[in-house]
């Protein structure tokens, strides 16, 4: 049971105080900045800086040579990946992260990456198999170019995700400069590849898409490679605690897989409404402005969600001690004040810029989406302030809650999507992003309030 603890020491440090205003706000700051995690966050930074500028690239590129109809088709295949994150990798992922720790201190490590390499490799084969299948229907009613578009993002969806995975167990190591140098290389080899294959094969989404394939396969190749490097010799596989460790992990992941069924709507189905109810050009408009809010929204906000995350679970252990508890939920807090203030400047920025950035970053014939940047930028920030707030359950061991505000969330927000694409076409589907992410951060809030009634105050005295 969560107790609380009036005050907590860290390393040695000052104690954190408890006022909860600037003096309190500079003490946790001390207590937290050590050189060990400034190293970390010249890495965090500098990976993030890489990402961006090959984002920013890969957008400019793939925008201004295939036009707005072909960018939305790529925009549309894409969504595949999306959703193999959501229903499968994604849960996994979150999983191993949380437990990476925990595991690596008891001395478990490779035998957690025995049971995770095995189901991961049976899943996707099986999702390979299947979708290869699916992938042939929509060749043959649709057409090959569909077809291709669709298998090009299957084998991509999967590399992608595997690579994702591993880059997940970095971070949650916190050897931040194998992460950070495998994020960069992800939209570099995009931007490299994809590139390439339509100088060779043409501008057509099927070729860029067949690039991206590519390309992730060599950067997933040098994930694996580098990360075999640094896991523990000496340590030996356990099979006595491979059920342990699944039963573990599963007990966990079924709160994300559940729902997971859910929120891959949300992210797929603003494209596929402007697709019903535009066409393939608005698609493509709608993509390139989420493509530009994403670098503040996601890209750089990601970054202080990736120097938080491995902290937060460090100081958690498995949640049998209060005091690590404590200390984990002052770290999220410390991120969702700094998420909040990045959010905020970025949307004045893309407000008063949005025209310029749009038409520098991509072409001049996306300078019409200017209007919804900001609105855009915010949205996605909320998301990402109540994924955020969303890693106190995590922390805490207690997901119940938190898989049926996800649920609930994904069915509204998919809702409001499609009925702005209905009645407001591009601008209903920017304020729709505004609109569940402020439901999301209300939910994720009436939830973590919830849990601390119930567990009690982390600041009770």
């Amino acid at each position: 049971m969560f107790n609380g603890n009036p005050l907590i020491q860290y390393d040695g440090s000052l104690p954190i105080a408890e006022n909860p205003w600037l003096p309190g706000m500079i003490y946790r700051l001390r207590a937290h900045l050590t050189p060990d995690l400034a190293k970390e966050m010249v890495w965090v930074v500098s990976g993030q800086l890489m990402v961006l500028c090959a984002s920013v690239l890969c957008t400019k590129v793939f925008a201004s040579q295939l036009g707005q109809e072909q960018y939305g088709r790529l925009a549309l295949g894409l969504t595949l990946p999306v959703l193999i994150n959501q229903f499968f990798f994604g849960p996994i992922t979150t999983t191993v992260v949380r437990y990476y720790s925990a595991y690596q201190e008891a001395g478990l490590l490779r035998s957690l990456l025995s049971v995770v390499y095995r189901f991961v490799g049976g899943l996707t084969g099986i999702f390979f198999s299947v979708g290869a299948v699916v992938c042939l229907g929509i060749a043959r009613v649709q057409g090959f170019a569909w077809g291709w578009i669709f298998f090009s993002a299957l084998v991509y969806g999967l590399l992608q995700n595997a690579q994702s995975l591993l880059n997940g167990m970095q971070v949650a190591a916190r050897r931040r400069a194998n992460a950070a140098i495998h994020q960069a290389l992800d939209p570099c080899s995009r931007l490299l590849l994809g590139g390439l294959a339509i100088l060779c094969l043409g501008k057509s989404a099927e070729a860029a898409v067949t690039g991206y394939a590519v390309g992730m396969t060599l950067v997933l190749l040098s994930q694996r490679y580098w990360f075999n490097r640094t896991l523990p010799a000496e340590e030996a596989v356990r099979p006595d605690q491979f059920q342990s460790i699944r039963a573990t992990l599963w007990n966990f992941a079924k709160y994300i897989i559940l729902f997971g069924c859910f929120t891959w709507g949300p992210l797929v189905s603003d494209r596929w409404g402007l697709k019903i109810f535009l066409g393939d050009a608005s698609v493509g408009l709608y993509a390139v402005v989420v493509q530009l809010a994403s670098v503040p929204s996601v890209v750089l906000a990601g970054s202080l969600h990736q120097l938080v995350n491995p902290i937060v679970f460090q100081r958690a252990g498995d949640a049998s001690d209060s005091v690590r508890v404590v200390a984990a939920m002052r770290v999220i807090r410390l991120g969702v004040l700094g998420m909040m203030a990045w959010i905020g400047f970025c949307a004045m920025v893309a407000a008063w810029l949005g025209a310029p950035i749009l038409e520098i970053c991509s072409s001049p014939a996306y300078r019409s989406g200017a209007p919804y940047l900001p609105l855009v930028v915010v949205g996605l920030g909320l998301m990402q302030v109540g994924h955020m707030l969303g890693l106190i359950p995590m922390i805490m061991n207690d997901l119940r809650l938190l898989t049926v505000c996800k649920i609930v969330h994904s069915l509204v927000a998919v809702i409001i999507n499609i009925a702005g694409a209905w009645l407001y076409g591009v601008m209903g589907i920017a304020l729709a992003c505004i609109i569940t992410g402020v439901l999301y951060v209300g939910m994720m809030v009436w939830n973590n309030a919830g849990l601390v009634r119930v567990n009690g105050s982390p600041d009770a005295k």
